[in-house]
Formats: structure tokens, sequence, C-alpha cells
């Protein structure tokens, strides 16, 4: 039969290839979940973390007493624990509370921004250039920073990276229960992030199985930088997901956030006092913030007065229209300023409508043969360039303007090509 649909709301009863798999109630729920949260912990989104705390556990053990090693795992891996539980409470509350689907957090670029950012700088932290004092992965009592912090902070973090993640069960666990009271949904995701915690749990009531692990070398300083190269990786990812449009600046915020780490870097190597590290950190900390804000911040609308160039409709148009042509592409920053300060929206619309002209922007951001055969017509041979071609038999005798130019002489160029504005 047919799904039921009113008012786009479709009613569909779907089934499973795996019914015993399915989930249709709390008490089947439960060890799914707890299942499938020990399993998070082998996802490549946060396998990088739990290498990396594999390798604080053998930091530890070679570095302390008996006592206090075991004093200091059992206190590091109760902290990193919670830290997964107070990610999975909050999500819970998030996702409950606004039905929102798991994941769907990462449809805003804010979000994946930042994460793309704290990435960035764990790896650079990983690589040696700075310092990371709130995302520690050594487990040492004799830093300047809380231990406890440290450890709570990475736990969330190792969570948040397991988000864009469905592990296996997962999915099952999470269609019924997202459609569940908030209560049922905590429940349910603090038994996935039990789970998730479960091997840092059982070394913190058990420290002694830590004697398990191979004995400390060198090639624990080769595991970070493996996982420094994995985090940079999941960087990527989180940038492949971002709009399009949001791409470069968010590179370039990935850039101020390198000179920053790097300024925080070079002056904690000279003065580790507490007095000179923190102004600077403040200050690291607020440019990336204010590189996070200027990205974000809400572009200039379509220019719906631009048209896209067609070879075909161009050759219909030539002769017939007063047209402007503007060559331009995503990689040449003369053309961007251009579009900022003297081909905007509004002054390309005034233009339009004084001299009562067709607006084509021609992109050469790829490769395009047809606009390089139209571009070297023009006798150039590099961007930007705008082209007045009037209607009529002057069509042929375009005025052009090459490289930088002014308002003035845009609408100079407009009136040598169109005649008076009418």
């Amino acid at each position: 039969g047919k799904a039921d649909s009113a008012e786009g709301a479709w009613n569909f009863s779907p089934r499973s290839p795996r019914p015993h798999l399915e989930v249709d109630n709390i008490l089947k729920a439960l060890p799914l979940a707890l299942l499938a949260g020990f399993l998070l912990n082998l996802m490549p989104c946060v396998l990088p973390v739990a290498s990396l705390k594999l390798s604080g556990l053998l930091a530890v053990c070679h570095d302390n007493p008996d006592c206090e090693r075991h004093s200091l795992i059992r206190e590091h891996n109760i902290f990193f624990a919670l830290g997964i539980l107070t990610y999975f409470g909050l999500l819970a509350v998030i996702l409950g509370t606004a039905g929102m689907a798991w994941g769907q957090m990462f449809q805003k670029p804010g979000l994946i921004l930042g994460a793309a950012v704290v990435l960035f700088a764990l790896g650079l932290s990983l690589f040696g250039v700075f310092h990371l004092p709130v995302l520690d992965f050594k487990m040492s009592s004799r830093g300047r920073h809380n231990p406890k912090t440290q450890a709570l902070a990475t736990g969330f973090l190792s969570t948040l990276l397991a988000t864009p993640c469905s592990g296996p069960f997962l999915g099952g666990v999470l269609a019924w229960t997202l459609m569940q009271p908030v209560a049922v949904i905590m429940t349910v995701f603090m038994g996935i992030g039990v789970g998730m915690a479960g091997p840092y749990l059982v070394l913190a009531a058990r420290p002694e199985l830590v004697r398990f692990v191979p004995r400390p070398g060198n090639w624990m300083v080769q595991l970070e930088k493996i996982a420094g190269f994995v985090i940079m990786a999941t960087c990527l990812y989180f940038l492949a997901i971002l709009p399009q449009g949001l791409l470069l600046p968010a590179l370039a915020v990935l850039l101020v956030t390198a000179l920053a780490c790097h300024a925080w870097g070079s002056w904690t190597s000279l003065s580790q006092g507490r007095r000179a590290d923190a102004p600077t950190g403040d200050q690291a900390l607020a440019c990336v913030a204010a590189a996070c804000l200027w990205a974000l911040a809400p572009g200039a609308p379509r220019q719906e007065g631009w048209q896209d160039f067609d070879p075909a409709r161009f050759e219909t148009l030539l002769g017939q229209e007063n047209l402007l042509l503007d060559f331009t592409a995503d990689w040449c920053p003369t053309c961007k300023a251009l579009e900022k300060t003297v081909l905007t929206p509004e002054a390309v619309a005034a233009l339009a409508k004084r001299h009562n002209v067709r607006a084509i922007r021609v992109d050469l951001t790829r490769e395009d043969p047809a606009a390089m055969r139209l571009l070297r017509a023009l006798g150039s041979a590099s961007i930007p360039v705008a082209a007045f071609f009037p209607k009529g038999d002057d069509a042929a005798r375009p005025v052009v303007l090459r490289d930088l130019f002014t308002s003035g002489q845009l609408e100079q160029a407009a009136r040598e090509a169109f005649g008076h504005a009418q």
C-alpha cells in the first residue's frame, strides 16, 4: 500500500533486515548502548585521543613510584570518564529538548569551525609548536595546570570527536531512543557514555593493570607525532564539511590560530612565569576568537544582478543589448577586492538601471576554454577585466578596464560605451 501523507508528514512502517538488533524498549537499548559506546573508542574519530591517553599512562608509569602512580592513574581516569559522561549528559538534554538527530549539531558552521580550530591547536601542540594547557595528555602531578581539569577537558573533547561517527549498533539504539522522552534519552545516553568510558573506569578501579602495557620508550614520541597527523586529518575532515563559502575564511582562521599558537609558544619558552604567560594566552585566544567571529559573520547576499557566463547565450545577446562582463576568479585577490569596493551589488544594480545594461560574471576559478578565448580576444591575458559591450554595430568595439579601477573609472567607461545615462 501507499504511505499515508497528511500536510507533508509521512507515515511509514519501516522494516529491518536484522530485526534482532532493532530496539523497541529500554531493556534492550541499554545493553546495546553500552556496547556501542565501547566500540566508539575504536572509531577513527576517537582513536587518536585514545592512543594519546595510552601514551600518558606509560609516561606516568615511568616517572612515578608505585603508590603515587596508582593514585594518579585512578584520578586521571576518573576525571577523563567524567568528561565523557558530562558531554553525553549535555548532548542528551540538547537533542531531547530540541528534537535533533545524532550529529545534527554539526549542521551548525560555528560548531564545525570551533571543533576544527581546537583540533588544529591540539595538533600544533603535539608537534611542539606550543603547550596547550587545558588539553594535556601527560599525566604529571608537577604541571602548572590542574590535572583534573585537563583530564575532564580531554574526555569531553574525545566525545565531541565521536559525535560525527556512528559506530556499530549505535544507529538502532539512537533510532528508538531519540523518539522517546528526555528522561529515557538521558538514561540511554548515559549508557553510551559508560560504555565509552568503560576502559578508563576499569583502569581507575584496577590501576595495576597498566603493567600489561608495553614499556615506555622512543616509540611514544613517534606515537604522538602519528596521532598529531591523524588529528590534522580529522581537522581536514571538519573543513571539508563546512559550506563552500566558508572554506576560505576557515583557512584564514587556521592561519591566525597557527600564528597565535606560535607567539604563545615562543613567549612561554622564554618565560614560564604565570604573570608573563597569562596575558599572552589571553591575547592569543582573543585573536583566534576574533578571527572566528569574522569568518562566521553573515556574508553579502548573492548578487542577483549578475548572470553566469554562457558562450551561446553571450553570442545571442551580443549587439542586441548593452552588456557588462566581469572576469573574476576565487584565486584572484585583486578581483575579490574589486567586488568588495567597486563592483558591489548596490553599485552594479545602479549601473544597470542607469545604462540599461545586463551584467554577466565570467568565473575563471576553474578552467574554461571558451571564457579564456574571450578574454584573449579582449587583448588580455590576466584578470581582473571589466568589458562594456554596447548594443548595435559598436558591440565589436567594447570598452575594457584592466587591473584595478575606481568607481569613477567604471562610470566613465560605461558612459563611453553606452552614452549618457538614461
